[in-house]
């Protein structure tokens, strides 16, 4: 009896060591190919493309003057990095190293073959609508890598000597929400993952265990938005830009009432402007026309204001006309939120280049970089580009995903799902432009749900959740009562 006993550590430890070995080469093999992407990445779109809007920031970024038009993360970090490498080179690394990261992490902790992980995780990296975005040098790049990055090592995170990963997390998670205003909307259900696996709500209901980790998850992540607010206020100038948002609406409204509802208080309506005027410049798809005239000598249409006053009556004209005609704004708000699902005919804004600037950036891109454009627009809308498609996928995996928790208690498809889908509400109430990058985030954690679903049903089918539980040190080890709630990547 005495040798049985003494003989359980003896063989335990030698699978231990094993395992841990094992654990160590699927670590260097995803990271290896990680790094593949990188390159491929780096290869395709160095030194980095450049939108105007990334013009902009780069200008900010060397003469020191901030605007909150845009967050101004941006343009601070490549304020850092141009003095190291002057020009998009540095933004462009720093990009692609957060999105691999997060990527490799993620696929290093589902429960598939290590062939399937590493070949998902090249799919997903390279699917045409995330890749066209890695390589171009935008707020919306940053947020995504940020989340992602941040997101894996929540994953890591969890007691004991892993808790450092916290460290990480946290200020990756900051990078990614104060890339843009609307971010949060993205990392809330992110950081309620961790909360899940708190030990005391193993002992809840299902329904008061999600419910109360997405409440923490979202203090959290209104906490990391404060302090990107912060930031903003004490390195900017407003520049009032907000009111773009009540003009559009409004101008909007009053086409879909028949009435013009703005008042000549708001300081915005140029005079004499009438419907038939604001019909001609009206674009659901960019709401710039608004203060644009088409020939030479002309008053637009609409101006901005930085009046106080009528910026405090423009603002209370817009909620009220919300109230009074809410029929009409959420007309208006279909016209634009259709097009950024691609359900019209507008052509996908694809990056191709660095745009003309007076920075003296090059414009030259590489051959691969021609090629790679190339072949991104050649690719059919569907079922590539086309948002609809993604987001009606993350809703069905929404429903399996809470589901999925409220049976099993996992909640890894449900969070990133609400996360994708959340992050594609906003641009409902608040878009201008459909622009085809602020679908990207959506189509980014359809993939990644569907994957996590994909990973939990396996798991299931082959008995590893009733008998082991895969932690992320890469340990195996018998489950307790208390960790059926706990997430299993």
């Amino acid at each position: 009896m005495r040798a049985t006993v003494s003989s359980a550590p003896a063989t335990s430890e030698p699978r231990t060591k094993l395992w841990r070995a094992s654990s160590l080469v699927q670590w260097l093999i995803i990271g290896a190919v990680s790094l593949l992407g990188f390159l491929v990445v780096w290869w395709v779109y160095r030194p980095g493309f450049m939108s105007w809007d990334s013009v902009v920031q780069l200008r900010q970024a060397r003469s020191g003057a901030f605007t909150d038009d845009h967050p101004p993360i941006v343009a601070l970090i490549w304020r850092a990095l141009d003095r190291l490498w002057p020009g998009p080179i540095g933004m462009l690394i720093l990009f692609d190293a957060l999105f691999w990261l997060g990527l490799g992490v993620f696929f290093r902790l589902l429960r598939w073959p290590l062939w399937a992980r590493a070949s998902s995780l090249i799919v997903v990296g390279l699917q045409p609508a995330v890749f066209m975005l890695l390589g171009t040098i935008w707020k919306d790049t940053l947020m995504q890598g940020g989340l992602l990055a941040g997101f894996g090592a929540l994953l890591l995170a969890g007691p004991g000597a892993r808790r450092w990963w916290w460290a990480a997390a946290v200020p990756l998670l900051f990078l990614g929400i104060a890339a843009r205003h609307n971010a949060v909307a993205a990392a809330w259900p992110l950081l309620a993952v961790p909360v899940f696996r708190v030990a005391r709500l193993a002992r809840w209901r299902r329904l008061w265990q999600l419910a109360a980790s997405l409440a923490v998850g979202l203090v959290l992540a209104l906490t990391l938005r404060q302090g990107a607010a912060t930031l903003s206020r004490s390195v900017t100038e407003p520049s009032d830009y907000w009111q773009s948002t009540p003009i559009f609406d409004l101008v909007g409204m009053s086409l879909q009432r028949g009435e013009l509802l703005i008042t000549p208080e708001c300081g915005v309506l140029s005079p004499g402007v009438t419907l038939a005027r604001l019909r001609q410049v009206y674009d659901p798809t960019d709401h710039l026309r608004l203060y644009k005239c088409s020939r030479k000598n002309c008053t637009p249409a609409l101006d901005r204001t930085s009046d106080p006053e009528q910026l405090r009556v423009l603002s209370a004209t817009w909620k009220g006309a919300i109230l009074a005609h809410p029929g009409a704004y959420l007309a208006h708000r279909w016209l634009v939120f259709r097009e950024l699902l691609r359900l019209g005919n507008r052509k996908i804004e694809l990056s191709t280049g660095i745009s003309r600037n007076p920075l003296g950036v090059p414009l030259t891109r590489s051959e691969a970089g021609t090629a790679a454009v190339e072949l991104l627009a050649a690719l059919p809308k569907f079922p590539f580009y086309a948002t609809w498609f993604y987001a009606s996928i993350e809703c069905a995996l929404l429903a399996f995903g809470t589901f999925d928790f409220v049976k099993r208690g996992r909640p890894l498809c449900l969070c990133l799902s609400l996360s994708g889908l959340l992050y594609l509400l906003t641009f409902f109430l608040a878009t201008g432009a459909p622009d085809f990058r602020y679908s990207v985030w959506t189509i980014l954690t359809t993939l990644l749900a569907g994957c996590s679903l994909v990973s939990s049903a396996g798991a299931r089918w082959r008995g590893y959740a009733r008998s082991t539980q895969l932690s992320p040190s890469g340990e195996m080890r018998a489950l307790k009562k208390s960790d059926t709630s706990r997430l299993t990547a």
